[in-house]
């Protein structure tokens, strides 16, 4: 509803804004591991942070875990940089620094930029879904944008020189 937020601490504490609810926090689990991204639900009502909490449904596969949605092993190259959850909360997407995607969930692949054979001049700090979820943008430090599916490219800063 635009009153509260979420804040995620490098430790993986979550801290909660306004009218934005508390649902737990993987710091509080022992969960043991660096938490990049924090992904709310669409109705504000529950956050995913791996694992889920509140109304957040766990899906299956998990970019931290050793298996992809294939049931093989998962070798990550990468740290994961950023996400984003689906509008039904039933599937998520992560990308790493170097600009791979992963896809769980009913979330769909519309590529990364190792699949298209690119590499970022700065490292991807985060990405955004498109409204109907069949696409979705990255960005990177130096303001990079890159875009797949149906996600439209309208211009970035990449190689403005913004520092990184």
């Amino acid at each position: 509803d635009g009153h509260g937020y979420w804040l995620l601490g490098a430790d993986g504490g979550v801290f909660s804004f306004g009218d934005a609810g508390f649902y737990g926090s993987p710091q509080s689990t022992g969960f043991g591991q660096a938490v990049a991204t924090l992904l709310a639900t669409p109705d504000g009502k529950g956050y995913m942070a791996i694992p889920a909490f509140g109304d957040a449904p766990l899906t299956e596969g998990d970019a931290t875990l050793p298996a992809d949605r294939h049931g093989g092993p998962m070798a990550l190259n990468t740290l994961v940089a950023g996400g984003a959850i689906t509008a039904d909360a039933r599937g998520f997407w992560e990308v790493g620094t170097e600009g791979g995607v992963f896809a769980f969930g009913d979330a769909g692949f519309y590529g990364s930029l190792p699949g298209v054979g690119t590499e970022p001049a700065a490292p991807i700090i985060g990405m955004a879904r498109t409204a109907d979820g069949r696409g979705y943008l990255l960005l990177g430090a130096d303001g990079g944008i890159f875009t797949f599916g149906d996600a439209h490219f309208y211009g970035s800063a990449g190689g403005s020189g913004l520092p990184w």
